[in-house]
């Protein structure tokens, strides 16, 4: 298993398509992602001008 504590990654687009709120398909793929490097222990931020407070409410454990 990979280390990654202390290690800073940041993840840009949550949502499926661009100008989209909608992440249902980010859940299999971006926002899992981040939820595992997260577990991996690395400091995971997530941005997208869309869909930031949806991916916030459904991975609050994620910036």
């Amino acid at each position: 298993m990979v280390d990654l504590a202390g290690k800073r990654i940041t993840i840009w687009g949550a949502a499926f398509k661009p100008e989209a709120d909608d992440i249902r398909d980010s859940l299999a793929f971006a926002l899992a992602l981040a939820h595992r490097l997260h577990e991996l222990g690395a400091a995971v931020t997530v941005t997208d001008p869309q869909a930031l407070d949806n991916a916030r409410n459904t991975h609050p454990e994620l910036d």
